[in-house]
């Protein structure tokens, strides 16, 4: 039994384990492919955002400035490159001002430091490889660029240093929640952990869809890249972008921390999760949109392309903690054994009885083996939101199969109760005292 286990070896998961590592914890952290940094953090801008396009008062606000004020003292801990280079969003045009006045203004409430809007002559003094066409510009001298594959392997390296383990290649199928915490259905096997951090990526809605009825919907959002050679890295000092749209900030010319230069992404979303193919209308675009930030682009430099898969979450904000209604019978039993509701002292629930092994559950096997020839009436009932309610649709349709006395067969969920509201109503009438009277009246005449 793992303590904690994390499913993504991508930059989340490991700078989770790295944290988690500081704790005399078991922890251990699965991943499908053959290494780390094999998804959404091997190919992205490599930018560490100041925090002025994010919407004041959420959390991707809060996280964004609070990463960007860690990330230069974690690079020298670990020792990957970061360079706090400044970052530049242009305007074109007086009438789209008033959004980067806007956009400036949510920068100064996020609490980005530093910042000011420069008018074209200081842009160009700034950074003269900027087109003439943009009038004007927000500065953000915080934000950086980072080497991202470096990051994530250094974080997993020191996760495995302080004796986290990885295993690659393994896949997680399902996660179902058991008394001690969950279990995890892989492809190597079997494995079980007190707590589960999902950093799975385009995959998180997946797993987290497993254990809440609260839906999320990820959408793979594609972005193609052009890579520059090092011969033209000092084109440009900044990272250059474009004012941001609803899909994204734009195509972006930024130097890399290896002295090249990157231009792009695109945004396209996909319905396939793995794909992560170049388009040439994808590669076309990226190169229209570089050259209008920077003209002068050298796109006979370009060495080579890519695609990345980023997760874009349909509420548009970053999803941390447990959700609210996952399975949590642990807690639910304890509410009714371990208080006035259902404690007694020489009850084996409301003391050690769960350190005790017995044999009560083999009971349920012959029962079930041979439910469907069962001729008197039966009445199954289960709340909707316990752990077990699989057992009881299984074992009712177990019953009713091929059986010829089907009909005196009963499947009752009560709604929104969990399992102990069944035992003293959990305060809400959860007991059917009149359909209980009824089946009784009709089936025991």
């Amino acid at each position: 039994m793992y303590d904690v286990i994390i499913i993504g070896a991508g930059v989340i998961g490991s700078a989770v384990a790295r944290e988690l590592s500081r704790y005399q914890l078991h922890i251990l952290v699965v991943e499908k492919e053959e290494d780390v940094c094999c998804g959404t953090s091997k190919a992205n801008s490599g930018i560490v955002h100041s925090g002025i396009d994010c919407k004041p008062g959420t959390l991707k606000a809060h996280m964004n400035l609070l990463g960007n004020e860690k990330m230069e003292a974690l690079s020298k801990e670990l020792d990957f490159p970061f360079r706090r280079n400044g970052s530049l969003i242009l305007c074109f045009s007086e009438e789209d001002r008033p959004r980067l006045i806007k956009l400036y203004r949510q920068g100064i409430e996020n609490g980005v430091p530093d910042l000011r809007i420069l008018e074209k002559e200081d842009l160009h003094k700034l950074e003269p490889g900027v087109s003439d066409q943009a009038i004007a510009a927000v500065h953000a001298p915080s934000g950086g660029i980072v080497c991202p594959f470096g990051m994530n392997i250094a974080l997993a390296e020191n996760a495995t240093e302080n004796g986290v383990e990885f295993r690659f290649d393994t896949e997680v199928l399902t996660i179902s929640k058991i008394p001690a915490g969950y279990q995890l259905l892989t492809n190597t096997g079997e494995l079980r952990g007190r707590c589960v951090v999902n950093a799975a990526g385009v995959h998180a809605d997946k797993f987290h869809n497993m254990v809440s009825a609260r839906r999320i919907h990820i959408t793979p959002r594609l972005g193609e890249y052009c890579l520059l050679d090092k011969t033209v890295g000092g084109l440009v000092d900044k990272t250059i972008f474009q004012l941001p749209t609803s899909s994204g900030k734009g195509i972006l010319v930024t130097p890399t921390v290896h002295g090249n230069i990157l231009i792009g992404p695109t945004a396209r979303d996909s319905a396939d999760k793995e794909t992560t193919d170049t388009t040439a209308e994808g590669l076309a675009q990226v190169l229209w949109s570089a050259k209008r930030s920077v003209p002068d682009l050298p796109v006979r430099q370009i060495i080579t392309s890519f695609c990345g898969s980023r997760a874009h979450e349909a509420g548009g904000e970053f999803i941390i903690g447990e959700p609210e209604d996952a399975p949590f019978f642990v807690a639910d039993y304890h509410d009714y054994y371990k208080t006035d509701r259902g404690y007694h002292k020489r009850s084996l629930n409301s003391n050690g009885g769960w350190n005790v092994i017995g044999c009560m559950s083999f009971m349920n096997q012959p029962i079930l083996q041979y439910s469907n020839e069962i001729r008197s009436a039966a009445l199954i009932m289960h709340g909707e939101k316990a752990h077990s309610c699989y057992f009881s649709r299984d074992a009712y349709a177990a019953m009713v199969k091929d059986n010829p006395y089907a009909d005196n067969k009963e499947l009752l969920i009560i709604p929104d109760a969990v399992h102990t509201d069944l035992y003293d109503g959990g305060g809400k009438d959860a007991i059917p005292f009149d359909k209980l009277e009824q089946f009784f009246s009709e089936n025991m005449r």
